[in-house]
């Protein structure tokens, strides 16, 4: 896998799986979220009912202290009537009233009521009020909300009037529920898209019915009078601050995928690219280009690398260069000196009357230079495949026709060689070169075969041979490494096959000759 689609994927991967994360928390945190809103909810309804009760109490501690204020309960005097005017101008009640314990309204003040509305309901019987009942019974009473002509609805608070430890009659405070006179106030409490409702009984006191699916609602009771009080808030609101988390969340989510692309680029930059160069630089070593130099950039790791690159490649460029005058040595000057070592045996030779021993001796020199000039064509072979560019020209022949030259000359050179041979009459090849030291140098027996039409080599020397990681190391062809491994297109060939019969490295492909 390249690094550059291995470093892609990490930052998908990565982005993936914190995304998945994002999405997992939100909807773990939602009812968390929902239920903490609730609870919030709920303690505000408690905060608002309490508010409501104190202000209640409120109404009741003041109605139970004018009730004791000595002119309330002097019945039909001034004093009473005056003692009602007070308390209806200094506390926020809207109406103030004296039943006597006969049940008879003897005094009414009134904020609303015309003088002709006030006469016509004092002297009225009230003793089958409730709040006149429980009020002559020794209790400070809250009334059920009514509603008025107005609309608005009244709760009258009543406490008993005594005298010398007797109830002479009841002190009744009426007040109007309105907005801005008494729920207002509590409102402020909440927030401004929370919403508040107040019911008593079947009667919804303040607000709207909060009933809708969309809200999420807690209700909470004023334990003086009963009320429920409701307040909701719209879901959506409730939500609010999980949107808000997540799309914190949501941005820490983008800003960490664009700090790993970011480290993706910067890697790429540095890393990838670099690699990219490296690998062109070794190629370019690999074709013997050895001028190249590697500039990585500044970073210590790299320059390093740099640095040991450039070394290498002076290295390399200084063995290639020994190896091409090692080369000229042993194939020229070894080899000519051998020719004439040689060239001065076979003379010596040719003349008649030596005696055997050292017609022997003579035949041993050549035999031995012989061997020296295979050797250098060894070094030939190695220096091609080592020092060239790992292509070995081919050319088709008739294997046939040359080892018939060669039996010939080997005939000739080896008179104690014992030499079979079982020949088609062609035999086509494509073949780099075609060694006479097959005998003698690397096996004992030697067979040679191609197709279509196969044929077998086989020889029995009579003298040393070369040791055995010798042959193996000068024979085999060194492999390419593996940065030039490529695809190589081939001319169509009409016969497949090989042959070999050297220990030069020389190799045969048959095919068909070009004609």
């Amino acid at each position: 896998m390249r690094l550059r689609t291995l470093l892609f994927g990490v930052v998908v991967i990565v982005g993936l799986v914190l995304a998945g994360t994002v999405y997992t928390g939100y909807q773990l945190h939602k009812e968390d979220v929902t239920e903490q809103e609730s609870q919030r909810l709920e303690i505000e309804a408690e905060s608002v009912a309490k508010d409501l009760d104190n202000r209640l109490e409120d109404k009741r501690t003041t109605i139970t202290l004018w009730s004791e204020t000595p002119g309330v309960g002097r019945h039909d005097t001034p004093a009473q009537r005056r003692a009602l005017e007070t308390l209806v101008e200094h506390t926020s009640f809207d109406g103030a009233s004296v039943v006597a314990a006969n049940g008879t309204m003897v005094a009414l003040v009134s904020t609303n009521l015309s003088d002709e509305r006030r006469r016509q309901i004092e002297g009225r019987d009230f003793a089958d009020r409730t709040y006149v009942q429980r009020a002559l019974a020794g209790a400070v009473y809250i009334s059920q909300p009514f509603q008025a002509d107005s609309g608005n609805y009244i709760v009258t608070i009543s406490a008993p009037i005594r005298r010398n430890g007797t109830v002479v009659g009841t002190l009744n405070g009426a007040f109007h529920l309105t907005s801005q006179s008494f729920f207002n106030s509590s409102r402020t409490l909440l927030e401004p898209e929370q919403s508040m409702a107040v019911v008593a009984g079947n009667e919804t006191l303040y607000g709207e019915p909060l009933t809708s699916e969309t809200l999420l609602r807690r209700q909470s009771t004023i334990p003086s009078t009963g009320w429920t009080v409701t307040v909701a808030e719209p879901r959506a609101t409730a939500m609010q601050q999980l949107r808000r988390a997540s799309a914190i969340q949501s941005g820490a989510l983008v800003v960490t995928v664009g700090a790993i692309g970011f480290l993706g680029i910067w890697l790429s930059r540095t890393t990838v690219q670099k690699v990219d160069r490296l690998l062109a630089g070794l190629q370019r070593l690999a074709a013997r280009e050895y001028d190249a130099r590697l500039d990585l950039g500044g970073i210590d790791e790299w320059r390093r690398i740099g640095d040991e690159f450039d070394s290498l490649a002076r290295t390399l460029q200084q063995r290639d260069s020994q190896l091409r005058v090692l080369n000229r040595v042993l194939r020229h000057n070894l080899r000519n000196d051998i020719n004439v070592v040689m060239g001065h045996a076979n003379s010596l030779l040719d003349r008649d009357g030596l005696d055997d021993d050292v017609r022997s001796e003579l035949r041993q020199i050549r035999v031995t230079a012989s061997k020296l000039i295979h050797t250098s064509e060894h070094a030939q072979t190695l220096y091609e495949q080592v020092a060239g560019d790992g292509e070995i020209s081919t050319e088709p022949v008739n294997v046939v026709t040359v080892i018939e030259d060669q039996i010939q000359d080997l005939e000739a050179t080896f008179a104690d060689a014992d030499i079979e041979t079982e020949l088609p009459d062609t035999a086509w090849a494509r073949s780099r070169s075609w060694s006479r030291n097959s005998f003698g140098t690397r096996s004992s027996t030697t067979t040679t075969r191609t197709s279509p039409s196969p044929f077998g080599l086989t020889t029995t020397p009579k003298r040393p041979r070369l040791p055995s990681q010798t042959t193996v190391v000068a024979s085999r062809p060194l492999s390419k490494p593996y940065w030039r491994r490529r695809s190589r297109s081939r001319r169509p060939t009409t016969a497949t096959g090989s042959a070999s019969g050297s220990s030069t490295g020389s190799s045969t492909t048959p095919t068909a000759p070009s004609r």
